[in-house]
This record gives C-alpha cells, sequence and structure tokens, in this order.
C-alpha cells in the first residue's frame, strides 16, 4: 500500500493452495485471469482499475489476460514472458528443450501437493484439494512421454495444445512493458513480442538485458544502468493505472544491453542503418582455432570443395547455451562454461573471420544456411555465434538449432533480404511439415537464430561454431535420435551450393 497499490496474488488452478486441475496456460486458465481481475475491480478498496505484473508464467498469464480485453486491466508489466512457448524452448528446431521443461513440470506437479501448513496446524485440511490433486497427479505425464517415445508425438507443437497457449499480441490493447534477456529461454521471442504489439511507441517498452532466466534485472540500477524492476514497474503503472505524469511514455522504446557494450536506446531490432551481410563458411584454416575439431574460416567469397564431418559430443553441455537452456543453472559450473565457449569448440567444426578494423554493431535475427549430408535418415545441427577477442576468448552471442526434418520453412512467418535469402526463417512444427532425409543426399538447412544485440570492437573477430547437438539445449526425442544414430555428420562445402552466415550490422 506504500506506493498506492493493493498487490494479489493468486495461485494458479490446480497448483498451490488452489482447487481444481492445472489447465498449464489453456483456456480455463485464462478466464480465470479475466474473472480476478473483474472481481479485484470490484472490491471495496479498489478504484476499478486493475494491471498486471509478473515473471515467466505470470508474464505469460499477463499477456494472455490483456489478449481478452477485460475492461479493468490498464497496463502490464511482463518480465520475461514466451511468445510461442513450442518453438521458443519446448521444441526449438524440432528438439527438445529437456534441460527445463522435463524439470520444471515435475516440480510443480511435485510441489502442488503441497498442504497449507496453516490450515494442517489449524486442524483445517481441506479433503477436496486432496482429491482434485490425485485426479490428475502428473499433468502433462502423458503429452511428455507421448513426445519421446513416438515420431507422431511432436505433431502437437504447433497444434491446438500451444494455439490456445500462445497470447494473442496483437490483440492486446493496453500499454505493454516487455522484460526480456538474450541469454533468457524465451529469448527467441521476446523481440517478436514488441513487434507484434500493436500499440504507439508511447505505450509499448522492451527492455533486454544479459540475463539468464533466474536473475531478471541483472546490470540495472547502477550508474548508466536503467532503474531496476520494481521501480520501472512502479513507473509505469503509475502513468497509466494512476495517471501521474511522469514521463515514462518517452522513455526507451526500447532499451538495450549490447553484448560487448552497454546499455543503449533503440527504436528497432535491427538497429536503424543495419544492412543484411553474408560471411561464408570456408574450410580455410583461421589460424585462431586449433584447439577445434575443425579451424576454418568466414570470408566474402565461397569455400572450394569440402567435407567436413563432425559427430555428436559432450562437451557443450559446458557452455553459455547449456545455461540458456537450463534458464542458468548450468552458470554454476563457472565462467569457463557461460563466458567461454573454446572448451565446447573442441568438438565441433568452427569458421572465424578476420579481425574486424572498425566497430560493427551486429542486430537483429540471424540465419545460417548450412548445405548437408548424413549418412543415416536424420541428423540433428547445434549452431552458435561467438564475439572472439584478440586474447581468443570465445564469447557466445546468439545460437540456434535444427532438425534436419524439420527444416521446412513457413514463408509467411519468415523474414528474408531483398534477394531472397533467408534472414528469420521459421520451421513448422506439424506432423505435415516433416521432410524426409535421405542417406548421402545433400540436404540444405536455413537454421535460425534468434534476435541478438552486440558490438564487434576493432580487433575482434566472428566465428560460428557448428556441432552435431546439443545435449542440453536441443536434444532429438528418441524417435528421431534412434534414426541419427549418433553418427557422423557431414557440412559439404561447395562454391556453386555454398553454406552462408546472414545478419544485418552497421
Amino acid at each position: 500500500m506504500r506506493s498506492g497499490y493493493v498487490q494479489v496474488i493468486v495461485d494458479v488452478r490446480g497448483t498451490g493452495y488452489s482447487h481444481g486441475t492445472w489447465d498449464v496456460l489453456q483456456a480455463r486458465e485464462q478466464k480465470d485471469s479475466v474473472e480476478i481481475l473483474q472481481w479485484a475491480s470490484e472490491q471495496p478498496w479498489s478504484n476499478g482499475a486493475t494491471a498486471m505484473a509478473g515473471i515467466s508464467y505470470s508474464a505469460i498469464n499477463s499477456l494472455q489476460a490483456a489478449s481478452h480485453r477485460p475492461p479493468s486491466l490498464k497496463a502490464v508489466f511482463a518480465v520475461e514472458p514466451a511468445e510461442d512457448l513450442a518453438h521458443d524452448i519446448v521444441m526449438t528446431g524440432g528438439a527438445g528443450g529437456v534441460g527445463f521443461m522435463p524439470l520444471w513440470i515435475g516440480l510443480v506437479n511435485g510441489l502442488k501437493f503441497l498442504p497449507s501448513l496453516e490450515a494442517l496446524l489449524a486442524g483445517n485440511f481441506d479433503p477436496a484439494w486432496l482429491a482434485d490433486r490425485l485426479a490428475d497427479p502428473l499433468v502433462m505425464g502423458e503429452e511428455l512421454l507421448e513426445a519421446a517415445l513416438f515420431a507422431d508425438g511432436i505433431a502437437a507443437h504447433d497444434g491446438p495444445f500451444y494455439a490456445g497457449i500462445n497470447p494473442n499480441i496483437e490483440n492486446i490493447a493496453v500499454p505493454t512493458f516487455v522484460v526480456g534477456a538474450y541469454h533468457d529461454i524465451f529469448a527467441r521471442g521476446q523481440v517478436r513480442i514488441y513487434d507484434r504489439l500493436q500499440l504507439p511507441a508511447s505505450q509499448k517498452k522492451l527492455l533486454m538485458g544479459q540475463n539468464f532466466h533466474i536473475n531478471p534485472g541483472y546490470r540495472t540500477g547502477g550508474a548508466g544502468q536503467p532503474p531496476t524492476l520494481d521501480v520501472l514497474e512502479r513507473t509505469w503503472f503509475d502513468r497509466w493505472v494512476r495517471g501521474v505524469p511522469n514521463g515514462i511514455e518517452s522513455y526507451g522504446p526500447i532499451v538495450s544491453d549490447q553484448m560487448g557494450g552497454d546499455w543503449t536506446v533503440t527504436s528497432a531490432i535491427p538497429r536503424a542503418g543495419s544492412e543484411p551481410r553474408k560471411l561464408h563458411l570456408h574450410s580455410t584454416a583461421s589460424g585462431t582455432a586449433s584447439h577445434a575439431l575443425h579451424d576454418g574460416s568466414l570470408r566474402p567469397e565461397p569455400s572450394g570443395p569440402a567435407r567436413l564431418s563432425v559427430g555428436p559430443g559432450v562437451q557443450n553441455v559446458c557452455s553459455r547455451d547449456a545455461a540458456v537452456g537450463t534458464a542458468g543453472i548450468v552458470a554454476i559450473l563457472g565462467a569457463q562454461c557461460t563466458r567461454d565457449n573454446r572448451f565446447a569448440e573442441t568438438e565441433a567444426l568452427t569458421f572465424t573471420s578476420e579481425p574486424y578494423a572498425h566497430r560493427l554493431e551486429v542486430s537483429g535475427p540471424m540465419n545460417l544456411r548450412l548445405v548437408t549430408t548424413t549418412d543415416l535418415p536424420e541428423g540433428m545441427w547445434h549452431v552458435t555465434v561467438q564475439d572472439v577477442s584478440p586474447d581468443g576468448l570465445s564469447t557466445t552471442v546468439n545460437s540456434g538449432g535444427l532438425l534436419s526434418s524439420r527444416r521446412a520453412i513457413d514463408a509467411s512467418r519468415s523474414t528474408t533480404t531483398a534477394t531472397g535469402d533467408y534472414l528469420d526463417a521459421v520451421h513448422p512444427l506439424t506432423r505435415d511439415s516433416v521432410l524426409s532425409v535421405v542417406p548421402g543426399e545433400r540436404t540444405v538447412l536455413d537454421i535460425d537464430l534468434r534476435h541478438t544485440d552486440f558490438v564487434l570492437k576493432p580487433g575482434h573477430r566472428l566465428r560460428v561454431t557448428v556441432a552435431a547437438g546439443n545435449p542440453v539445449r536441443y536434444l532429438p526425442l528418441i524417435p528421431s535420435l534412434a534414426a541419427t544414430g549418433l553418427q557422423p555428420q557431414h557440412v559439404e562445402l561447395d562454391p556453386g551450393q555454398p553454406s552462408w552466415l546472414m545478419f544485418t550490422a552497421k
């Protein structure tokens, strides 16, 4: 009440101390959110205006509720939300995000059985609450098992279940502040949420940090940094819920913690003035990655003919991308994993540019065109992009993954350059979109990498690292994993059919 607000915290139906069955962001749960807002607006301590705020699941709740346009809702402050759960974390590129989803589902299903200690001590245990838990003890357990064991199980990931979860961003009509991060588990969708909001720049804001999912607000509150998240949230609500003229509408609209740089303000990602650039994967050694399975180059011209092979490994469990896929848990292994990719590169192919003579700002999505062959009817590819400093430190600034059979592209949701090359390729995750992989025949992939924003300082290099999967962030489900045979896969470098990295920079 010190700031003039009453905070209402509600356990999602079927979790905590709430009755019912957990509906996992589906229609019943969304209706609950709307009904709670209506109830709150009618209480004697309310002036009829409500707002929603939350982190992760609660941020998704907030966007969902706003998309239904409840009359009392005046503003949203969503910290680390998802735009598209299937593509963002559950089955990115057709491979399971096993470092987060199974653990999270298990924790919620387990913790929902913890009774209220206060009720127990007072002798008020509610048997109906327990009956609801026992009616569906392992919510989503059947779906996870089906997806893991049966090839058709993943068909649902672009089907009605996830369509019912993903917020209808275009339908949001209230001022919305989105807080995301370039290393968040939902990083793929947070710039997309901002872009999809049909609001003026004064009523939509985006703050993108360098944190993982478990530490939102990292690098805020200090000199030259944005205010802490609680200050931003209160200021946002003061303006749009209480009508206080505090000038927050002029903030940003995008405040980005550029990797390799500082906090900056921009109107868009990619940044104004950015232009598409293409660098080809080249077999010639760069002389900078003797530690790698192969030390190749990134060059303006295509490579001569070469076949480079890479097999599945485990060392990229110690990597920034593994930390992303575990919401930051892998960060406890230390800086060797999260700040230096060279340990993971020992089981991968690397392609490194010449040092840049001038500062280069890279922002927006990236795409890796990769011409491949496999010896079996499936392949799994994991790609990271690094900023390599003069002392050799290899810092991951972007990543992506793709199962070869999931290479189909939804052109209506994808972005191309003026020459028709993909800059942001969106791969559908339906049964009908699966494409066969013929052993020994070339398979051309466009591997989408999430939005990024980083600075290459003079003397620094750009590196692309190609691996055969990442067992934490991109693990094929059992049918697809069996189809790969865990055998080596091949990158086919050919001047007539080149492989390249496409990005925007200025």
